[in-house]
């Protein structure tokens, strides 16, 4: 059985917006400078069928962190997007290494 993997590498495009301080951060990684578990997670979620949006958070979460991840293997683009309440479990520790990696967005 041979798996839908790309042959190349994951290009991550990591932006968190929101939170108290309102101030988006932003990173640009390629997937192997991550640990490998979590690189190999970016290669399924770029690989799996997209899949319903969520509604948008309610009020009174203005202060939560939301999350966007764009990720292309040369062959797909997928962008994902989450609240930090949404956010799925094997997700986690690849927005918290993306976030350590993160700068501050420039000016628009």
């Amino acid at each position: 059985m041979v798996e839908d993997v790309p042959s190349k590498s994951v290009q991550v495009e990591f932006r968190r917006s929101g939170g108290f301080a309102g101030i988006d951060m932003t990173a640009t990684v390629d997937a192997s400078e991550l640990p490998t578990e979590q690189a190999e997670t970016l290669t399924q979620l770029v690989a799996r069928p997209p899949v319903a949006a969520k509604a948008s958070p309610a009020h009174g979460a203005a202060d939560q962190f939301s999350y966007e991840v764009t990720l292309r293997d040369g062959q797909r683009t997928r962008t994902l997007h989450w609240t930090e309440d949404d956010v799925p479990d094997d997700v986690r520790p690849i927005l918290a290494s993306l976030t350590r990696r993160a700068k501050p967005a420039p000016p628009a």
